[in-house]
């Protein structure tokens, strides 16, 4: 019996390791099953996953030249993960104090399996993309054939959703502008450029054809012109950068057909063409960088797609701020040319938007859409009945209804403590209620990091679902209404085709997931070993919309107000392979030696 015993001992201690890889094989099993919210539920697919995460465990060997790289990778996704999980069960159970200590613990818990099932992946996953070329070897003259087929394609494959939602998909904000421009109502609280862009070629659109629904019409067959435009330029970028055909075919169709394309290009929102403008800037910026000389069509691309961008959304100049000091470390060598353009849109910009705006005497936006995050942190403090003095609470009161804000306070949306507000007294006193909100953050921290988590949750989580794109109504606005041009038998196509775009919703829609992809674009581009002067530049635009977002969402998840990102992402996840890794052209060279010497 002891020599058994003994016997058993060596062997645990021969397959030590492989036994401690099965362990965090199950624990991060079970963490991974707590976050999907199957862990209590019997199925083979799930199963098929434990062995697959098992298999993956005792096969690794960990690289040590992307073990540092990837701990800190896991770390911060792992975080992102097990924090987001909490926040958005806190939401179906309707609490207003999430972290507590039961909770607390199994946040621990998950994200220690969760680090550990993440480190493994991470290290497989960085070790192979050192090598991974995705580029072609032929030479590729840079012409415009690629462009114009590319732009056929993708305008045929959207017609049938221009004729499905004629004259477009509206919505509340479609059907606001419409009237600003039907009753020449000068508001920037939808950007007063981008509205009289419209209005002028719907305007355009009644001359010609005499008609409202005609015009409308007119306008979303010119963004789909522009938008696909753009599209095709992507393209034809990947096309001269000599990425691989299936490669470019795959963006193309994606470009296409998926529904965030498809479904928005026939949508009238200010977000559509503000999309295709950080796509050009995208694209501008990668040839800046990529040539020790600014060429001026890269000059021109970059300078149209900023003016999209500073007068299309009203977070534009958030965006062009971001950027300043990274574009001016980027561009250092190009500096006289970097510095005067930069200050030159600062200049333009604020020259518009003031002397110009009052001329013309343009209503500014209402100053409270800007105090999103901090209205809901209060309203929660509020709600939750925090802590507060004395004169904090006779001066909120003048701008709440305590009661009602309890009542009515959502954690994922501003609408209900901003529509519950005095709005006079708030513009007003807008100072001392940033004073009041300051003091109230050392009062409630907890309150206050709950209630900021759960208003951005959408931007950072990549699973949040939530609303995307407008419906079909039969709303009547200035002779404006919907009218179906295609047979039935193709509505159904166009109508199962949306709906199955909601069931990837995750891949198509999820905007926490968009970002994780261009967190992790960054990631392999310092695997990689490209200059960080160049991915700055490439990337620091979008995290830049991303932290407008950050900072003053009305909502948690929005994905019209990010759809920046989601129209550059095709190009994002491929700029960190648009130069030959060292590690693959030292591989590719010994190949080519061998082979040499065979002969």
């Amino acid at each position: 019996m002891k020599s058994f015993l003994v016997e058993i001992k060596n062997e645990l201690i021969k397959y030590k390791s492989n036994i401690i890889k099965i362990f965090f094989a199950f624990y991060s099993y079970i963490s991974i099953m707590r976050v999907v919210g199957t862990y209590n539920n019997y199925n083979i697919f799930f199963t098929l996953v434990l062995f697959a995460i098992i298999f993956m465990f005792l096969k690794v060997n960990i690289n040590k030249e992307t073990k540092k790289i990837s701990v800190v990778t896991s770390i911060i996704v792992s975080l992102v993960i097990s924090v987001g999980s909490i926040v958005e069960n806190s939401f179906s159970e309707n609490t207003l104090n999430i972290f507590n200590i039961k909770v607390l613990i199994e946040l621990l818990f998950i994200f220690g399996g969760i680090f550990i099932f993440l480190y493994f992946l991470f290290n497989v996953f960085f070790t192979k993309v050192k090598t991974i070329n995705l580029l072609c070897e032929n030479e590729r003259n840079e012409s415009n054939k690629i462009f114009f087929i590319s732009w056929i394609i993708i305008l045929i494959l959207w017609l049938p959703y221009f004729l499905r939602f004629f004259p477009g998909i509206m919505t509340l904000d479609s059907r606001m502008q419409l009237y600003y421009i039907e009753d020449m109502v000068f508001k920037n609280n939808h950007p007063f450029v981008q509205t009289w862009f419209e209005g002028g070629i719907y305007n355009f659109g009644k001359f010609l054809f005499g008609d409202s629904n005609l015009a409308m019409g007119f306008y979303t067959l010119i963004q789909m012109l522009i938008l696909s435009a753009i599209f095709a330029y992507a393209i034809k970028f990947l096309y001269k950068h000599k990425f691989n055909s299936i490669i470019i075919i795959i963006v193309l169709f994606s470009y296409a057909l998926l529904p965030q394309f498809t479904l928005y290009s026939v949508t009238i929102w200010k977000d559509v063409l503000f999309g295709g403008a950080m796509l050009l800037l995208l694209i501008s910026i990668v040839e800046m960088t990529l040539s020790d000389k600014f060429k001026i069509s890269n000059i021109i691309l970059f300078v149209i797609a900023f003016l999209m961008i500073l007068f299309f959304r009203n977070n534009g100049i958030y965006i062009l701020i971001i950027c300043f000091p990274f574009f001016i470390y980027c561009f250092k060598k190009n500096i006289k040319i970097i510095l005067p353009l930069l200050l030159s849109l600062f200049t333009l910009y604020f020259v518009v938007t003031g002397p110009i705006y009052s001329y013309l005497k343009v209503e500014k936006a209402n100053a409270v859409e800007s105090l999103a995050i901090p209205l809901q942190q209060v309203g929660r403090v509020i709600a939750s009945d925090g802590n507060m003095n004395k004169n904090e609470k006779e001066y909120l009161k003048s701008i709440f209804d305590f009661a009602e804000i309890q009542n009515v306070y959502l954690p994922y949306i501003v609408d209900p403590v901003k529509n519950h507000a005095n709005h006079d007294v708030l513009t007003k006193t807008k100072s001392k209620f940033l004073g009041t909100w300051l003091s109230l953050l050392f009062k409630n921290p907890d309150t206050y990091i709950e209630a900021y988590l759960s208003q951005t949750l959408g931007y950072w989580y990549p699973s949040v679902k939530y609303w995307t794109t407008g419906f079909v109504s039969d709303d009547n606005t200035y002779g404006v209404h919907n009218v179906n041009l295609l047979p039935d038998k193709f509505t159904e196509i166009i109508d199962r085709t949306r709906l199955n775009g909601y069931s990837l919703s995750v891949f198509c829609w999820g905007i926490g997931f968009g970002f994780l992809l261009l967190f992790l674009s960054i990631i392999v581009s310092i695997v990689r070993k490209i200059d960080k002067r160049k991915y700055f530049a490439w990337f620091i635009p979008f995290f830049g919309l991303w932290l407008t977002m950050m900072l003053a969402s009305p909502v948690y998840a929005e994905y019209r107000y990010v759809y920046g990102l989601f129209t550059s992402l095709p190009i994002i996840v491929l700029l960190p392979y648009i130069i030959k890794s060292k590690k693959y052209k030292k591989i590719n060279s010994n190949t080519k030696r061998k082979k040499h010497n065979i002969k």
